[in-house]
């Protein structure tokens, strides 16, 4: 796991300061103090030196601790969240994101969840209209291929510049579409090449 010099600075951090913090309050005691009340409050220290020292590295430690969690749970939490929800968002994945940190950063995190569920519900009822709607159309151009197929009389459809895009068999017989559309018989008035041609 790769260290995170952020969070082992907020973890040494608080210690810094309390070193700093009892420095300070005991040079500034030492500078009110006579110099025979200074010497008995130094022999009383020394004595003690280790229980003091014990001490002001548990508070210490502590102190880390606690300012490491809040670490882990203000500030790497958002970003892994941050993270996760980008790659979410910009990629084709769906899965659901781990709640981690604080109770808002929980709470966050069922809501991007929730969110990404209603996408992919969206994304299903979507393509299953299209698939409905691509069944319909295919259904629709069966019964009119099946309806052509039967008419007696010469059918061409075209599109509104006149090329054809669709017609049966009967259409070659009409005296007028000399050649058919196999010949570029048939086509926009200009000459034009015809496309898309449908026979039924």
């Amino acid at each position: 796991m790769k260290l995170d010099r952020r969070r082992l600075l907020a973890t040494l951090l608080p210690g810094l300061v309390l070193v700093i913090w009892t420095g300070l309050v005991l040079a500034l005691v030492g500078a009110t103090l006579a110099d025979t009340e200074r010497a008995a409050l130094g022999a009383l220290l020394e004595s003690r030196a280790a229980l003091v020292l014990m001490l002001g590295l548990v508070l210490a430690g502590g102190l880390g601790w606690g300012v490491s969690q809040l670490y882990r749970d203000r500030v790497e939490a958002p970003a892994r969240l941050l993270e996760e929800a980008q790659i979410l968002l910009t990629g084709d994945v769906h899965r659901e994101l781990g709640a981690q940190g604080s109770a808002e950063n929980r709470g966050l995190t069922r809501a991007i969840n929730d969110l990404v569920a209603q996408r992919e519900q969206l994304r299903r009822d979507v393509d299953a209209r299209v698939r409905e709607a691509s069944h319909r159309i295919e259904q629709e151009k069966s019964r009119l291929a099946a309806l052509m197929s039967e008419l007696t009389q010469s059918v061409v459809v075209c599109s509104l510049d006149g090329r054809v895009i669709l017609y049966n068999n009967r259409a070659h017989a009409v005296p007028c579409l000399v050649g058919g559309p196999r010949r570029g018989g048939w086509g926009r008035a200009d000459g034009a090449r015809a496309f898309d041609l449908h026979r039924v």
